[in-house]
């Protein structure tokens, strides 16, 4: 028979006793839409995108940058609000720049229209964060 008071702290482990239900709904929140962008990179790699590592590039590169910074932020290294703020500018910069990434996997210039097709993807994700703060609150 297993210790009570380990089973106790595995089922019934609670993050932080004082976190509201708002604190944890937008903690789940953040944790089902990782899970699924995350997700949504896997879907189309096949076989040969493992052995020269384009598997894993995906996620790593946007999530590595972020995820340092909010750690930064938790630990006090870095204001907290700043922070986020830094994360999520970084990530609407690689948004911005998909212009550039696209130039570069095709190996060919991007015209202007895929330039400006990033500073719109920027620009939407920037609008759909703000109107999802803004019903979600």
């Amino acid at each position: 028979m297993q210790d009570p008071t380990l089973r106790d702290r595995i089922l019934r482990y609670r993050a932080d006793p004082g976190l509201s239900r708002d604190q944890a709904a937008a903690r789940i929140s953040a944790y089902v839409y990782g899970n699924i962008i995350v997700f949504a990179t896997m879907v189309p790699l096949g076989v040969a995108d493992l052995s020269h590592g384009h598997g894993a590039l995906p996620v790593l590169t946007s999530g590595l940058i972020p995820a340092i910074l909010l750690l930064a932020g938790g630990r006090h290294w870095l204001p907290e609000r700043a922070s986020i703020l830094a994360s999520e500018a970084y990530l609407l910069f690689r948004m911005a720049l998909i212009g550039l990434l696209v130039e570069r996997l095709r190996s060919e210039r991007a015209s202007a229209r895929t330039l400006a097709s990033g500073l719109v993807l920027a620009v939407a994700a920037a609008a759909v964060a703000l109107v999802k703060v803004a019903l979600g609150h």
